[in-house]
C-alpha cells in the first residue's frame, strides 16, 4: 500500500491510495475509476489530497477557499506522477514475482507426483 508524502508550499500532504480516494474519484468524475488520460492523473492526485488530509492538514486557505488547486505547481504534479511511477512499479515487481512463485510451485508439484 502507498504511504509517501510530497511537500506543497512548505506543507506536507499524506498520498495513501485506498477505497475513499476511488470514491471520491468516482463521485466527482461521475463514472467508474479508470485513470485514462492527464486530467483523470490530477483528478487522482487532487483526490488522494482530499481523502488523506481533509482532517490533520487541510488544504484551505484562511478565507474558507480551496487553496490547493492554486498552489500546485507543474513540478508538484511531476513529482506525484513520479511517486506513482515507483509506486506501480514496485507493485508491478512484486506480482510478476508472485506469478513465477506460482508458477515454480505448480511445476514442482507436477514433477513430484510423476
Amino acid at each position: 500500500m502507498l504511504n509517501k508524502t510530497i511537500k506543497i508550499n512548505e506543507k506536507e500532504y499524506t498520498l495513501r491510495n485506498s477505497m475513499r480516494v476511488e470514491m471520491i474519484f468516482e463521485y466527482i468524475k461521475g463514472a467508474p475509476f479508470d485513470i485514462k488520460d492527464a486530467n483523470d492523473w490530477r483528478l487522482y492526485f487532487y483526490c488522494m489530497i482530499k481523502a488523506n488530509n481533509d482532517y490533520d492538514k487541510p488544504y484551505y486557505s484562511e478565507d474558507g477557499t480551496e487553496s490547493f488547486l492554486d498552489e500546485v505547481s507543474n513540478e508538484d504534479f511531476a513529482s506525484f506522477i513520479n511517486i506513482m511511477t515507483e509506486y506501480f512499479s514496485g507493485e508491478y515487481a512484486r506480482l510478476k514475482e508472485d506469478d513465477k512463485k506460482k508458477v515454480k510451485k505448480k511445476r514442482t508439484s507436477k514433477q513430484a507426483k510423476s
